[in-house]
């Protein structure tokens, strides 16, 4: 953990005031780096530690929803990323970094980062500086071990971890460049997402930018091998409402454990309202489109592209996440 991400971008959790160089007590240090110290805020007087070069910045008193999301996340930090395809992971990664501007100047936070391989370390090849936040403390451990063994140092060096709670996220005011939010809001209570999204309206620049997916509603249905006739609803968009009810929340298995892993799907207006609420200018939203894996992946290349961007309305009804591309316009709407 570099000095000066603690004194120039984060934050106590509880009330939100910047650490100072004066907060960190106890530093053990390896090369220029934190590897164990102490941070104190001298407002609320919370104490949060960081070991292994991870900041530790969670708030004293976490929510029985986040407990049961960090041990869900720490008991599967080695195998999350093994159901990603790299097909899918390289049109939704297509997706997000589209209109973003990365330089060796970008200052990136990438919540909710996991073990790195999907964001992260590819964020980390293309920015100036990357603060991985996550939940999970393994999840951390392991983004970190790979970027060490399979990042050249100076780039794996551009990376800080934090874990933190994406309800309560340690960050300092516009401090940031590019928010990148990948698959984490449909995880949080529905009552939280507002509050969430305007900690990251209010972290980034004037000029910053949000890049964010979710699970869309659009993309659920009963089971077409029981209902064939559904098929040709659900992919023009016309699935009848009432037949999605089941697919609005719920919590997905975990190695065989049931409702292990909240989640939310979202319609694409929705996500707009909630941006805006936040106090975001959304400036689009559209679908990853991912076609079944059945085709051959050179006609899946050809096509996926071109139904996405030629017809938007399809990828919204039909694409397993929605992406959101959004600025800070630093005015709430109520």
């Amino acid at each position: 953990m570099k000095e000066e991400t603690i004194t120039n971008k984060l934050a106590c959790p509880t009330d939100r005031r910047p650490f100072g160089q004066d907060d960190i007590s106890g530093a053990e240090w390896q090369g220029s780096r934190i590897f164990k110290a102490r941070l104190c805020c001298p407002d609320c007087q919370t104490a949060y530690p960081i070991q292994d070069g991870i900041a530790f910045l969670l708030p004293p008193h976490l929510s029985l929803h986040s407990l049961s999301e960090q041990t869900a996340r720490d008991e599967d930090a080695t195998g999350y990323e093994k159901t990603k395809a790299p097909y899918e992971t390289k049109q939704e990664r297509k997706a997000l970094y589209q209109g973003v501007n990365f330089s060796s100047h970008t200052v990136v936070v990438d919540i909710g980062a996991g073990p790195g391989k999907r964001y992260t370390h590819d964020l980390a090849q293309r920015a100036g500086q990357v603060v991985a936040i996550d939940l999970s403390p393994e999840m951390l451990l392991l983004n970190a071990t790979i970027a060490q063994t399979t990042l050249p140092p100076d780039v794996a060096s551009r990376i800080d971890y934090v874990v933190a709670d994406a309800t309560a996220l340690p960050l300092q005011p516009k401090k940031f460049d590019v928010a990148l939010f990948a698959q984490v809001l449909e995880h949080l209570k529905p009552e939280t997402h507002v509050a969430c999204l305007t900690d990251i309206k209010n972290s980034l620049t004037p000029e910053g930018h949000l890049a964010m997916s979710v699970y869309n509603l659009k993309a659920t249905g009963r089971d077409i091998r029981r209902h064939p006739a559904d098929i040709f609803s659900l992919v023009i968009g016309t699935f009848p409402d009432e037949h999605r009810g089941n697919f609005r929340s719920g919590y997905h298995d975990l190695n065989g454990e049931k409702e292990k892993l909240y989640y939310y799907n979202f319609t694409s207006p929705e996500l707009y309202q909630a941006l805006c609420k936040a106090g975001f200018t959304v400036d689009r939203i559209t679908g990853i489109l991912s076609l079944p894996q059945q085709l051959p992946s050179i006609l899946r290349a050809m096509l996926d592209p071109v139904l996405t961007n030629r017809i938007p309305t399809f990828a919204c009804n039909r694409g397993q996440f929605l992406v959101a591309h959004a600025t800070p316009s630093f005015t709430s709407i109520n």
